[in-house]
């Protein structure tokens, strides 16, 4: 993809129930998913160099962002966590900032907040300022970060869906349904009129896994 585009392949990867939603209203996500598309998730992190998240998905699940899998050592890919606002600042304890591979963490942080974040900043991890989708994918490659596995909250997606920045989509759905209109939904961001606005994906592959079922592709959009 970078040879052929000269960017980075950046991919969405998202657990999703029935009716879209990727979280309840106060926020809570674990889990949507079984375990079966969680050891697959766990699988596709090592294909990428570099895992991105949003600062509240940092603030909700703390997570390590990790590959775990039985009978092999535990992997870290380079960690982005987008926090344009500087969220995390009085949350530095979290994994991503002091376990052993804190030296593998980005903090993207807005342009306002870059003297600050770097004044704060655990040893070994690097800050680098928020400008556009456009700027981080030259930085990615500047870093030889050739791919970029992003596991986005809301407003992280939106902010990739609006500037059509994603390149692939793994969508993991569980037989879930909440049916609850202040849920965060997955896709947001745009205002379509017709069905011929849709995006669409190509090269579709499909999986079940347990009771999930997982559906990827490449993002067109229209």
């Amino acid at each position: 993809h970078w040879i052929q585009r000269g960017a980075p392949l950046i991919a969405i990867k998202s657990g999703v129930t029935l009716d879209g939603k990727i979280a309840t209203r106060t926020g809570s996500s674990q889990w949507i998913t079984g375990d079966e598309s969680r050891r697959d998730v766990a699988v596709w992190r090592r294909y990428f160099p570099a895992i991105g998240v949003g600062a509240g998905t940092v603030l909700t699940d703390d997570p390590s962002l990790t590959s775990r899998m039985e009978g092999e050592a535990e992997w870290s890919p380079r960690r982005l966590i987008f926090d344009r606002s500087l969220l995390l600042k009085e949350h530095l304890e979290a994994n991503v900032f002091t376990d052993a591979y804190a030296a593998r963490t980005i903090w993207i942080v807005g342009l306002d907040w870059v003297e600050e974040a770097q004044a704060m900043v655990p040893e070994g991890v690097e800050v680098w300022p928020w400008l556009d989708w456009g700027d981080l994918k030259k930085r990615c490659l500047n870093a030889s970060i050739y791919g970029l596995y992003i596991e986005g909250g809301q407003m992280l997606l939106a902010s990739l869906f609006e500037a059509q920045a994603a390149d692939y989509l793994f969508l993991y759905r569980a037989p879930k349904l909440l049916a609850d209109e202040a849920a965060p939904s997955f896709a947001s961001g745009t205002e379509s009129d017709g069905m011929d606005q849709a995006w669409t994906l190509n090269g579709i592959q499909r999986q079940l896994l347990g009771n999930d079922d997982l559906i990827r592709g490449w993002l067109h959009y229209q």
